[in-house]
């Protein structure tokens, strides 16, 4: 190195007398480099200079001339080892490079196909993977009263392996656009304000692909999805489930947490048995046509109309909360995503009341219930 530095700056100080600029722009490294009008020979064992021409450009092996095409797919080619492989852009003119991040500032896709009724429809929301996230948004008609969609993955193409079906994105892969770490429930509800877009911002984390797919009837209108692509993921998404206080991560230990798979359970009337045994409530939604009060309560089926006693035995009642007056009916929600989950030791169920808590007396005005369960 020492004799590399010596050469170089005998080089500046004997070369000649036009030298050029010798200031480096901030972020830039300066070179020094020898311009021989013939190209010297380097022979094995020893070290050369730099070369460029006369006017100071470097001189590089090889050329690119206009008929150096590149070929233009929708996905990221893969090719097998040693294949000689043309230069690869995307449908936009941009050229593929090694590092996701050199794609280009965000792209906006088309608008997609409105969505009504069709349950296992599917739509393509990304179609190549490198994108750290992007913007999904749900533009709804005024006259939607039902609905739910659930995102899905895959790292291969196919949305089969996964024992045969799509990888579900997880809650917290899933958030509410207007703030940050603000998880939604999965599946995604369809019913919000009347004409309201809901945004979502989604974390793809690895998947290759990734498309919407409809778990239950778009009913009384339509939902018309865009996507906006992200190059630059807005935070960190593992910062929204951080260690609570006294707690440490040490190395990775091979411990199952021992949760089992998300339920989830939709109905109407005056409850909802979420669960009939022990287990933990991520999220419960609940639309009424009358006033009224929502009960949470301990048991694997709703209980006779009396006052319940608040706790957590079995038999409790362990939440409750007014429904609020929307646009065209009540409504209320509780959301324990991402976590920790409100713990049940005997089942979960979701019941509709229309005196205060907790005086129970059973309401069939439930228009909509839906819950996520483990």
């Amino acid at each position: 190195m020492r004799r590399l530095l010596l050469s170089l700056t005998a080089l500046l100080l004997l070369g000649s007398v036009a030298q050029g600029q010798q200031v480096t722009p901030s972020g830039y490294i300066g070179i020094a480099c020898a311009y021989n009008v013939a190209l010297p020979t380097v022979t094995t064992g020893n070290w050369g200079l730099v070369q460029c021409d006369n006017h100071g450009q470097l001189l590089l092996n090889g050329t690119i001339s206009a008929t150096s095409a590149a070929t233009a797919t929708a996905a990221n080619p893969s090719y097998s080892e040693g294949q000689v492989a043309p230069l690869s852009q995307n449908l936009s003119g941009y050229l593929r490079t090694v590092l996701p991040s050199d794609a280009p500032p965000s792209v906006a896709s088309p608008t997609l196909t409105a969505w009504s009724t069709g349950v296992n429809t599917t739509q393509t929301l990304m179609s190549g993977g490198g994108w750290p996230a992007f913007i999904l948004s749900l533009k709804e008609s005024a006259s939607v009263t039902a609905g739910a969609v659930t995102i899905e993955g895959t790292y291969d193409g196919s949305f089969t392996d996964n024992a045969g079906a799509a990888f579900p994105l997880l809650a917290s892969q899933l958030m509410n656009n207007q703030g940050q770490c603000t998880s939604v429930s999965v599946p995604v509800s369809l019913i919000t304000v009347p004409a309201q877009t809901l945004q979502l911002l989604v974390f793809p984390q690895g998947f290759a692909q990734v498309r919407a797919r409809i778990t239950s009837n778009v009913t009384g209108g339509t939902v018309t999805p865009t996507v906006n692509l992200l190059p630059v993921a807005p935070y960190n998404v593992a910062s929204c489930n951080p260690l609570a206080p006294g707690n440490a991560a040490v190395g990775t230990v091979g411990v199952s947490q021992g949760f089992a798979a998300t339920t989830t359970v939709v109905g109407s009337g005056s409850n909802l048995v979420v669960k009939t045994g022990a287990g933990n409530l991520q999220n419960a939604y609940v639309t009424s046509s009358a006033a009224g009060w929502v009960f949470i309560i301990n048991a694997a089926s709703l209980p006779g109309n009396g006052a319940l006693t608040r706790g957590v035995a079995a038999g409790n009642l362990q939440g409750c909360f007014e429904l609020q007056k929307g646009v065209t009916d009540w409504q209320a929600s509780i959301n324990y995503n991402p976590g920790p989950w409100e713990a049940f030791n005997t089942g979960i169920v979701v019941g509709i009341s229309s005196t205060d808590c907790p005086t129970l007396t059973a309401s069939a005005t439930g228009t909509f219930l839906h819950a996520n369960a483990n």
